[in-house]
Protein backbone atom coordinates (compact mmCIF):
# COMPACT_ATOMS: atom_id res chain seq x y z
CA UNK A 1 0.00 0.00 0.00
CA UNK A 2 1.29 3.25 -1.09
CA UNK A 3 0.84 5.98 1.77
CA UNK A 4 2.51 8.94 0.00
CA UNK A 5 -0.21 8.92 -3.14
CA UNK A 6 -2.50 11.83 -2.91
CA UNK A 7 -6.74 10.60 -1.29
CA UNK A 8 -9.11 12.84 1.03
CA UNK A 9 -8.29 14.10 3.95
CA UNK A 10 -10.66 14.30 6.78
CA UNK A 11 -10.78 17.98 7.94
CA UNK A 12 -13.86 18.75 10.90
CA UNK A 13 -16.29 16.09 8.57
CA UNK A 14 -15.26 17.69 5.03
CA UNK A 15 -13.32 16.31 2.63
CA UNK A 16 -10.56 18.28 1.05
CA UNK A 17 -7.39 16.92 -1.25
CA UNK A 18 -4.09 16.48 0.19
CA UNK A 19 -0.86 17.08 -2.00
CA UNK A 20 2.44 14.66 -1.73
CA UNK A 21 3.81 16.54 0.84
CA UNK A 22 0.77 15.86 3.22
CA UNK A 23 -0.04 19.31 3.46
CA UNK A 24 -3.86 20.18 3.73
CA UNK A 25 -5.29 23.78 2.41
CA UNK A 26 -7.19 23.84 5.79
CA UNK A 27 -4.28 23.22 8.35
CA UNK A 28 -4.16 26.96 9.75
CA UNK A 29 -7.89 26.71 10.53
CA UNK A 30 -9.30 22.94 11.27
CA UNK A 31 -7.98 19.98 12.63
CA UNK A 32 -7.29 17.44 9.55
CA UNK A 33 -6.08 14.09 9.14
CA UNK A 34 -5.62 11.38 6.25
CA UNK A 35 -8.94 9.09 6.56
CA UNK A 36 -7.12 6.27 5.31
CA UNK A 37 -4.62 6.69 7.56
CA UNK A 38 -6.32 6.84 10.45
CA UNK A 39 -8.46 3.89 9.28
CA UNK A 40 -5.40 1.81 9.34
CA UNK A 41 -3.86 2.35 12.15
CA UNK A 42 -7.30 2.05 14.48
CA UNK A 43 -7.21 -1.90 12.77
CA UNK A 44 -3.87 -2.84 12.09
CA UNK A 45 -2.35 -4.21 15.40
CA UNK A 46 0.85 -2.86 13.98
CA UNK A 47 4.34 -2.59 17.11
CA UNK A 48 6.85 0.32 16.94
CA UNK A 49 8.70 -1.70 14.34
CA UNK A 50 6.59 -2.57 11.59
CA UNK A 51 4.82 1.51 12.40
CA UNK A 52 8.48 3.06 11.58
CA UNK A 53 9.00 0.47 8.84
CA UNK A 54 5.68 1.73 7.29
CA UNK A 55 6.62 5.54 7.49
CA UNK A 56 10.22 5.28 6.33
CA UNK A 57 9.14 3.07 3.75
CA UNK A 58 5.56 4.36 2.39
CA UNK A 59 5.24 7.76 4.40
CA UNK A 60 2.55 6.45 7.35
CA UNK A 61 2.20 9.15 10.33
CA UNK A 62 0.79 8.52 13.39
CA UNK A 63 0.71 10.09 16.63
CA UNK A 64 2.58 9.47 19.75
CA UNK A 65 4.13 10.57 22.89
CA UNK A 66 1.67 12.00 25.48
CA UNK A 67 -2.32 11.39 24.78
CA UNK A 68 -3.48 15.34 25.62
CA UNK A 69 -6.16 16.17 27.84
CA UNK A 70 -8.77 16.15 24.82
CA UNK A 71 -7.82 12.67 23.65
CA UNK A 72 -8.12 11.11 26.98
CA UNK A 73 -11.77 12.71 26.97
CA UNK A 74 -12.66 11.06 23.81
CA UNK A 75 -11.54 8.01 24.58
CA UNK A 76 -13.45 7.84 27.63
CA UNK A 77 -16.54 8.66 26.01
CA UNK A 78 -15.89 6.41 23.36
CA UNK A 79 -15.96 4.29 25.94
CA UNK A 80 -19.22 4.90 27.38
CA UNK A 81 -20.53 5.31 24.23
CA UNK A 82 -19.91 1.49 23.83
CA UNK A 83 -21.15 0.41 27.35
CA UNK A 84 -24.49 1.58 27.09
CA UNK A 85 -25.06 0.65 23.17
CA UNK A 86 -24.18 -2.97 24.15
CA UNK A 87 -26.20 -2.66 27.86
CA UNK A 88 -23.21 -2.86 29.88
CA UNK A 89 -21.68 -2.53 33.48
CA UNK A 90 -18.99 -0.97 34.45
CA UNK A 91 -17.81 -4.30 35.62
CA UNK A 92 -18.68 -5.52 31.79
CA UNK A 93 -16.51 -2.97 30.78
CA UNK A 94 -13.53 -3.29 32.97
CA UNK A 95 -13.56 -6.95 32.04
CA UNK A 96 -13.60 -6.40 28.43
CA UNK A 97 -10.64 -3.66 28.89
CA UNK A 98 -8.49 -6.63 30.63
CA UNK A 99 -9.39 -9.89 28.30
CA UNK A 100 -6.53 -11.04 25.94
CA UNK A 101 -9.11 -11.34 23.46
CA UNK A 102 -8.64 -8.17 21.02
CA UNK A 103 -11.91 -9.17 18.52
CA UNK A 104 -14.84 -7.35 18.31
CA UNK A 105 -15.24 -3.56 17.47
CA UNK A 106 -14.78 -2.20 21.30
CA UNK A 107 -10.90 -1.64 20.52
CA UNK A 108 -11.41 -0.32 16.73
CA UNK A 109 -14.43 2.14 18.15
CA UNK A 110 -11.75 3.66 20.90
CA UNK A 111 -8.80 3.50 18.56
CA UNK A 112 -11.55 5.65 15.74
CA UNK A 113 -11.55 8.39 18.78
CA UNK A 114 -8.53 9.17 18.71
CA UNK A 115 -7.53 9.55 14.96
CA UNK A 116 -3.70 9.02 13.66
CA UNK A 117 -2.91 6.98 16.91
CA UNK A 118 -2.23 3.09 16.96
CA UNK A 119 -4.88 0.97 18.37
CA UNK A 120 -1.75 -0.80 19.98
CA UNK A 121 -0.82 2.31 21.87
CA UNK A 122 -4.61 3.24 22.72
CA UNK A 123 -4.80 -0.69 23.75
CA UNK A 124 -1.53 -0.52 26.18
CA UNK A 125 -2.69 3.44 27.42
CA UNK A 126 -6.51 2.32 28.36
CA UNK A 127 -5.06 -0.49 30.29
CA UNK A 128 -2.87 1.41 32.51
CA UNK A 129 -5.48 3.98 32.95
CA UNK A 130 -7.47 1.39 33.91
CA UNK A 131 -5.70 -0.60 36.05
CA UNK A 132 -6.84 -1.84 39.82
CA UNK A 133 -5.09 -0.14 42.25
CA UNK A 134 -2.22 -2.63 42.94
CA UNK A 135 1.03 -2.40 45.50
CA UNK A 136 3.29 0.83 44.90
CA UNK A 137 5.65 2.81 47.00
CA UNK A 138 9.91 1.48 46.94
CA UNK A 139 10.96 -1.55 46.04
CA UNK A 140 12.73 -4.14 48.64
CA UNK A 141 15.34 -6.66 47.71
CA UNK A 142 13.23 -9.20 48.72
CA UNK A 143 10.88 -7.86 45.71
CA UNK A 144 13.32 -7.54 43.29
CA UNK A 145 14.87 -11.29 43.46
CA UNK A 146 11.18 -12.30 43.21
CA UNK A 147 10.56 -9.95 39.96
CA UNK A 148 13.88 -11.27 38.89
CA UNK A 149 12.73 -15.14 39.09
CA UNK A 150 9.35 -13.99 37.62
CA UNK A 151 10.85 -12.58 34.30
CA UNK A 152 12.92 -15.79 34.32
CA UNK A 153 9.76 -17.95 34.56
CA UNK A 154 7.49 -16.40 32.61
CA UNK A 155 9.05 -13.99 30.14
CA UNK A 156 8.44 -10.65 29.87
CA UNK A 157 4.77 -11.38 30.57
CA UNK A 158 4.23 -8.42 32.35
CA UNK A 159 0.62 -9.37 32.97
CA UNK A 160 1.21 -12.40 34.44
CA UNK A 161 4.09 -11.16 36.40
CA UNK A 162 1.73 -8.38 38.20
CA UNK A 163 -0.89 -11.49 39.48
CA UNK A 164 2.23 -12.87 41.04
CA UNK A 165 3.99 -10.14 42.51
CA UNK A 166 0.68 -7.96 43.58
CA UNK A 167 2.39 -4.92 41.68
CA UNK A 168 0.87 -2.90 38.29
CA UNK A 169 2.42 -4.63 35.16
CA UNK A 170 3.99 -1.19 33.90
CA UNK A 171 5.28 -1.15 37.22
CA UNK A 172 6.62 -4.66 37.18
CA UNK A 173 8.08 -3.74 33.52
CA UNK A 174 9.87 -0.09 34.49
CA UNK A 175 11.20 -1.87 37.42
CA UNK A 176 13.14 -4.54 35.38
CA UNK A 177 13.81 -2.11 32.24
CA UNK A 178 15.34 0.72 34.92
CA UNK A 179 16.66 -1.16 37.71
CA UNK A 180 17.76 -4.51 37.22
CA UNK A 181 18.64 -5.04 33.58
CA UNK A 182 22.14 -4.72 33.24
CA UNK A 183 23.08 -3.35 36.81
CA UNK A 184 26.21 -5.34 37.12
CA UNK A 185 27.44 -2.84 34.00
CA UNK A 186 25.94 0.30 35.57
CA UNK A 187 27.79 3.52 37.30
CA UNK A 188 26.52 4.84 39.97
CA UNK A 189 27.94 8.43 41.16
CA UNK A 190 29.28 11.72 39.99
CA UNK A 191 29.28 11.31 36.01
CA UNK A 192 32.66 11.80 34.32
CA UNK A 193 33.34 14.29 31.19
CA UNK A 194 33.12 11.46 28.73
CA UNK A 195 29.76 10.67 29.69
CA UNK A 196 28.42 14.04 29.54
CA UNK A 197 29.56 14.58 26.55
CA UNK A 198 28.48 11.07 25.15
CA UNK A 199 25.03 11.42 26.36
CA UNK A 200 24.74 15.85 25.01
CA UNK A 201 25.42 14.30 21.60
CA UNK A 202 23.12 11.64 21.65
CA UNK A 203 20.07 13.04 23.01
CA UNK A 204 20.70 16.35 20.94
CA UNK A 205 20.60 14.18 17.72
CA UNK A 206 17.73 12.52 18.87
CA UNK A 207 16.19 15.68 19.32
CA UNK A 208 16.85 16.69 15.82
CA UNK A 209 15.73 13.89 14.89
CA UNK A 210 12.15 13.25 16.29
CA UNK A 211 11.11 16.65 17.10
CA UNK A 212 11.68 17.20 20.83
CA UNK A 213 11.87 15.29 24.65
CA UNK A 214 7.93 15.50 24.90
CA UNK A 215 7.57 13.76 21.26
CA UNK A 216 10.24 11.20 20.84
CA UNK A 217 13.65 10.81 22.64
CA UNK A 218 13.31 7.25 24.36
CA UNK A 219 15.55 7.37 27.34
CA UNK A 220 15.92 3.57 27.03
CA UNK A 221 17.19 3.96 24.00
CA UNK A 222 19.75 6.46 24.79
CA UNK A 223 20.62 4.31 28.03
CA UNK A 224 21.72 1.68 25.64
CA UNK A 225 24.03 3.76 23.54
CA UNK A 226 25.19 4.68 26.35
CA UNK A 227 26.31 0.99 26.33
CA UNK A 228 24.16 0.50 29.56
CA UNK A 229 26.28 2.09 31.93
CA UNK A 230 23.61 4.52 33.01
CA UNK A 231 20.23 3.27 32.72
CA UNK A 232 17.30 5.65 31.45
CA UNK A 233 16.20 7.04 34.17
CA UNK A 234 19.86 8.59 35.13
CA UNK A 235 19.93 10.04 31.97
CA UNK A 236 17.14 11.58 31.76
CA UNK A 237 17.71 13.25 35.19
CA UNK A 238 21.24 14.39 34.21
CA UNK A 239 19.61 16.39 31.66
CA UNK A 240 16.60 17.45 32.71
CA UNK A 241 18.78 18.53 35.92
CA UNK A 242 22.12 19.94 34.46
CA UNK A 243 22.49 19.70 30.80
CA UNK A 244 19.41 21.12 28.81
CA UNK A 245 20.46 24.60 29.64
CA UNK A 246 23.53 24.75 27.55
CA UNK A 247 22.01 24.20 23.97
CA UNK A 248 23.58 26.14 21.46
CA UNK A 249 21.64 29.19 22.09
CA UNK A 250 21.55 30.21 25.74
CA UNK A 251 18.60 31.77 26.99
CA UNK A 252 19.58 35.57 26.68
CA UNK A 253 19.82 35.18 22.94
CA UNK A 254 15.75 35.26 23.16
CA UNK A 255 13.94 38.70 22.16
CA UNK A 256 11.09 40.60 21.75
CA UNK A 257 10.97 39.52 17.60
CA UNK A 258 11.29 35.75 19.14
CA UNK A 259 8.84 36.03 21.26
CA UNK A 260 6.13 37.72 18.44
CA UNK A 261 7.02 34.93 15.71
CA UNK A 262 7.04 32.10 18.20
CA UNK A 263 3.53 33.31 19.70
CA UNK A 264 2.08 34.29 15.94
CA UNK A 265 2.76 30.66 14.82
CA UNK A 266 1.02 29.23 18.10
CA UNK A 267 -2.48 31.32 17.31
CA UNK A 268 -2.25 30.07 13.64
CA UNK A 269 -2.46 26.40 15.48
CA UNK A 270 -5.61 23.87 14.79
CA UNK A 271 -4.85 22.10 18.17
CA UNK A 272 -6.88 22.02 21.66
CA UNK A 273 -4.10 20.38 24.21
CA UNK A 274 -0.26 21.39 23.79
CA UNK A 275 0.50 17.90 23.81
CA UNK A 276 -1.11 17.90 20.10
CA UNK A 277 1.60 20.66 18.94
CA UNK A 278 4.71 19.09 16.65
CA UNK A 279 7.67 22.05 17.85
CA UNK A 280 9.90 20.62 15.31
CA UNK A 281 7.31 21.77 12.26
CA UNK A 282 7.56 25.83 13.76
CA UNK A 283 11.10 26.54 12.63
CA UNK A 284 11.35 27.88 9.09
CA UNK A 285 14.26 29.55 6.69
CA UNK A 286 13.79 32.56 8.30
CA UNK A 287 13.91 31.43 11.63
CA UNK A 288 15.60 28.86 12.74
CA UNK A 289 17.73 29.25 15.32
CA UNK A 290 15.94 27.43 17.96
CA UNK A 291 15.97 23.72 18.18
CA UNK A 292 11.63 22.05 19.16
CA UNK A 293 13.49 21.15 22.36
CA UNK A 294 13.86 25.04 23.05
CA UNK A 295 11.12 26.09 21.56
CA UNK A 296 9.03 23.79 24.02
CA UNK A 297 10.83 24.83 27.18
CA UNK A 298 10.49 28.93 25.95
CA UNK A 299 6.82 27.75 25.56
CA UNK A 300 6.62 26.42 29.22
CA UNK A 301 8.01 29.23 30.45
CA UNK A 302 6.24 31.68 29.17
CA UNK A 303 3.02 30.30 30.00
CA UNK A 304 3.62 29.89 33.27
CA UNK A 305 3.65 33.94 33.43
CA UNK A 306 -0.23 34.17 32.87
CA UNK A 307 -2.40 33.51 35.29
CA UNK A 308 -5.12 30.85 34.83
CA UNK A 309 -3.06 29.08 31.77
CA UNK A 310 -4.25 25.86 33.15
CA UNK A 311 -7.40 26.52 31.95
CA UNK A 312 -6.93 27.95 28.73
CA UNK A 313 -5.99 26.64 25.33
CA UNK A 314 -2.77 27.20 23.34
CA UNK A 315 -4.28 30.53 21.10
CA UNK A 316 -5.63 31.53 24.44
CA UNK A 317 -1.81 31.63 25.91
CA UNK A 318 -0.19 32.95 23.07
CA UNK A 319 -2.69 36.07 22.19
CA UNK A 320 -2.31 36.93 26.12
CA UNK A 321 1.54 36.42 25.81
CA UNK A 322 1.38 38.86 22.91
CA UNK A 323 -0.90 41.53 24.43
CA UNK A 324 1.60 41.76 27.30
CA UNK A 325 4.33 41.87 24.72
CA UNK A 326 2.48 45.37 23.20
CA UNK A 327 1.28 46.80 26.72
CA UNK A 328 4.03 46.17 29.70
CA UNK A 329 2.58 46.14 32.75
Amino acid sequence: MDFSRSFPTVCDGANVDRNRTGSCAHAQTVTCWNEEHATLLATKWYDHKKLAELGEMEGLVYKKGQFSATEEQSMKDAIERYRVEHALTEDDIHKLIFTKQKGGTFWRDVARSVPMRPIKNVFIHVRRVWEPVAKQGPWSVHEDEDLEKAVRELGHTWDAISKRLGRSAGNCRDRYRNHLVHRTERKRGAWSSQEVQQLTAIVRSMISEEGGIGSGVSWAKVAAQMGHQRNGQQCRNKWVQSLHGRDEHSRSDWNTTDTFIFMHKVTSLSVLDETEITWSKFPDPGWNRWSAYQLQRKWRSLKRSIPGHENMTPQEIAHTVLQQAIIPA
